[in-house]
């Protein structure tokens, strides 16, 4: 089996072609289809002999479309007994871009009401993994929240950011809890399609501040904070 142009895993199979008899026999090997090559197609064994036949799926292969094909394969013996069928069995698949949005965590963030709020906002990378382009599409509902992206195409392997940030809506909101969902799709084939979840939480607390901006150590002396 295999995506539409190759690879096919796995690409060969190996029969190992055996004379019980007596005497020499003399054998022959056929398929019908063009995408399967026999490395031999016909011998003499010496009695109690041996051979290996490698069935190999060929370039013929790569142009197939998407769908599922079949074969046999048959030993037979001339001057003794014993006639083989083998079924070879080849699934040829539509390629398909792979949607993967990091990180998987939720974006939680609060603050008073009239703001700020913090963190504002959360990055979320969207990636395509799979082996073709990919469509994407990012939406949400809340009005208070904004993504920087909704849409876009990525090229297999690529990626890039979409910023989900509170707005000014979210100004004039009462104290509570809010909740809203972000939907990640995969518009192409649907492969990888997810959804993070968005909490902002609005009450009176007794402050808000960002501690990434503050140096190690006490708290006097820093952002006009006193202890």
């Amino acid at each position: 089996s295999g995506t539409i142009g190759g690879p096919f895993n796995p690409g060969n199979q190996v029969y190992t072609l055996s004379n019980t008899g007596g005497v020499a026999m003399v054998w022959s090997a056929i398929n019908t289809v063009n995408w399967l090559t026999l490395s031999a197609t016909n011998g003499t064994l010496a009695a109690g002999g041996t051979t290996n036949i490698t069935v190999s799926i060929n370039g013929n292969a790569n142009s197939l479309t998407g769908g599922s094909y079949s074969d046999t394969v048959v030993f037979a013996t001339s001057n003794g007994s014993g006639k083989v069928t083998q079924t070879v069995s080849l699934t040829v698949s539509n390629p398909s871009g792979q949607l993967s949005v990091s990180p998987s965590s939720p974006f939680a963030t609060g603050g008073p009401p009239g703001g700020p709020f913090t963190p504002i906002n959360q990055t979320y990378t969207v990636s395509n993994i799979g082996a073709v382009s990919m469509n994407w599409t990012a939406n949400n509902s809340a009005n208070w929240l904004t993504l920087s992206i909704t849409s876009g195409t990525l090229a297999s392997g690529a990626s890039t950011n979409v910023t989900a940030t509170i707005n000014a809506n979210a100004n004039s909101l009462a104290s509570g809890g809010y909740s809203d969902t972000i939907g990640f799709t995969n518009t192409s084939s649907g492969a990888g399609n997810t959804t993070r979840a968005v909490a902002l939480n609005i009450g009176n607390f007794g402050f808000y501040d960002d501690f990434s901006t503050f140096s190690s150590g006490n708290l006097v002396g820093q952002q006009g904070w006193t202890q």
